[in-house]
């Protein structure tokens, strides 16, 4: 449920019968409902995984029961030896998937799980389900609380001596240690809690967390391989796939250099705009007291609009706005827009009627020879551009996945080849986008033009760009979030807001920061030149 997939979730959550096959894809608040309870999970007994009106979950595997019996039974796999994993919601998709088939021939001999919740036994028929050999990774800094066994602060020796880490450990209470074995793999007792210095997102790809993993895999169901468990060539791999990723954005900027020299698309830029407006440009307080504000309005507003589009926001999610996270986004950007437009027509009104005309060139949408109007020739020209530079990487994006069957990116995919469906929901959330980033850059580097602007070479570069980053408010949630976090007292977002507005957003942060910064480091490039 937390972004999109290729195959559609189908639940039936008390609107249709099972009997009938009337299963209904679920929307707006109903599926945020659901969301937010899939830690109540289906072999649970009744009073925990059902509501007042006999609503549950009907499969908390999300298909990895279906999924684990088709594996179980191709011919090139020993059914026998399986063991099941998840990361984050795969958690309890594990815990579902290991219950399920609890006592049979093809039971998991291993579980692993990657930033999972615990419960205790008093949540299920523990006497008749067990787990076999259960690993549990669990983040230093991980940004959801239930992945912290619900404490407020930072992943700590309190919560390993907790009540619910006794119990999974066997041990009595306030005694387990981290990184310790405890049981016996003969007999599928075997627990183990590793701490693991890394945050939520980052605990898939940890050289530890996955050494761990492939030790506890070995000892539960034997590997027989000659390979170290820390020889780790896919952190060498993700790196130079990186520089690939790198090389690719660059080629495409190279590309527009040139294609800036073509008579056609010289009428893009201005450069000398900047020198003939200088006495415009804010400076000092001035300048500063905008950011301020931008930053605050930005920063503060993201954690509430993120998770209002996350299931809230009344969108027609099940036929047409798909993406989860991409609807909290959306929500995010809805708001600023309104903002950025709220900011640029009172100020043009009160321009107007004080006998100055509105300059559409200090807005960034104009040339200074029709400074007016909008000027639809740059908008058109300028577009062409885009389409230009956007397919030349896309060409690259495919050649390189039909050529090395690779994607370019760094941990997680950034540029993919389209399905069908793909290209039609990037389709859909495009226009908002597009207004989106059109009023941004044009408040960044127009109307809140900054001193550096005119500087020539790599310095005036650097004078541009760090505070147009710093504009994006970005580095205002990471203070907020991460500050308290590595002082020990918990999220940011979580101590000021309740953890109902930290999790998925906030812990986005750590893909969504690196995102931002190359954002505005291509944006500076492009209005620079």
């Amino acid at each position: 449920y937390r972004g999109y997939v290729n195959h559609k979730v189908t639940v039936n959550y008390g609107l249709d019968s099972r009997e009938e096959g009337a299963f209904v894809e679920i929307g707006g608040p109903i599926r945020y409902k659901v969301l937010m309870n899939l830690s109540n999970m289906d072999f649970f007994l009744s009073k925990y995984s059902e509501d007042e009106a006999g609503n549950k979950i009907l499969d908390s595997s999300m298909g990895g029961v279906a999924a684990y019996a088709f594996l179980s039974n191709l011919p090139y796999v020993d059914g026998e030896r399986m063991a099941v994993s998840g990361h984050s919601m795969g958690t309890w998709a594990s815990w579902s998937v290991a219950a399920a088939y609890s006592g049979k021939t093809i039971a998991p001999k291993a579980v692993v799980l990657q930033a999972g919740e615990l419960f205790t036994q008093d949540a299920y028929d523990s006497g008749n389900i067990r787990f076999n050999n259960v690993l549990l990774l669990t983040a230093k800094w991980d940004e959801f609380s239930m992945f912290r066994d619900y404490s407020k602060q930072t992943v700590n020796d309190s919560v390993i001596r907790d009540e619910v880490s006794s119990a999974f450990l066997g041990v009595p209470f306030g005694t387990g240690q981290w990184n310790t074995t405890y049981g016996d793999f003969a007999d599928g007792s075997a627990r183990r809690r590793e701490l693991v210095l890394t945050n939520h997102r980052l605990l898939t790809h940890d050289k530890r967390a996955i050494a761990a993993t492939i030790d506890w895999l070995d000892q539960a169901i034997g590997i027989e391989t000659d390979l170290k468990r820390t020889d780790q060539v896919f952190a060498l791999k993700e790196v130079l796939v990186l520089i690939a990723t790198i090389s690719a954005i660059a080629s495409m900027f190279a590309l527009m250099m040139l294609l800036l020299e073509v008579p056609f698309f010289r009428y893009i830029s201005h450069p000398e705009a900047v020198a003939e407006r200088a006495e415009k440009v804010k400076t000092g307080w001035s300048w500063w007291k905008g950011a301020i504000i931008t930053i605050l309005i930005a920063g503060l507003s993201y954690p509430f609009m993120t998770q209002l589009g996350h299931g809230l926001l009344p969108l027609p999610e099940t036929s047409v706005f798909r993406m989860t996270i991409g609807n909290g986004f959306l929500s995010w950007y809805l708001f600023l827009i309104i903002v950025m437009l709220v900011t640029t027509l009172i100020p043009g009104r009160k321009a107007k009627k004080a006998g100055r005309p509105l300059d559409f060139c200090d807005l960034g949408l104009s040339t200074p020879e029709k400074k007016e109007g909008f000027d639809w020739v740059l908008f058109d020209k300028s577009a062409l551009l885009v389409l230009v530079m956007v397919g030349f990487m896309y060409a690259l994006c495919e050649l390189c996945e039909a050529l090395f069957k690779l994607d370019f990116r760094f941990i997680w995919p950034f540029f993919k080849g389209f399905s069908w469906e793909r290209l039609l929901q990037f389709l859909v959330y495009l226009p908002f986008f597009l207004l989106f980033f059109i009023l941004n850059n044009s408040k960044i580097f127009a109307q809140m033009q900054n001193s550096g602007a005119d500087k020539k070479g790599f310095k005036g570069f650097l004078s541009c760009w760090w505070r147009n980053a710093l504009l994006m408010a970005i580095l205002l949630l990471i203070l907020i979030e991460y500050i308290p976090f590595f002082l020990g007292l918990g999220p940011g977002a979580d101590l000021l807001f309740s953890p109902t507005f930290g999790g998925p957003f906030m812990s986005l942060l750590i893909v969504f920061a690196p995102q931002v910064l190359v954002f505005s480091i291509l944006c500076t490039i492009a209005y620079r030149r």
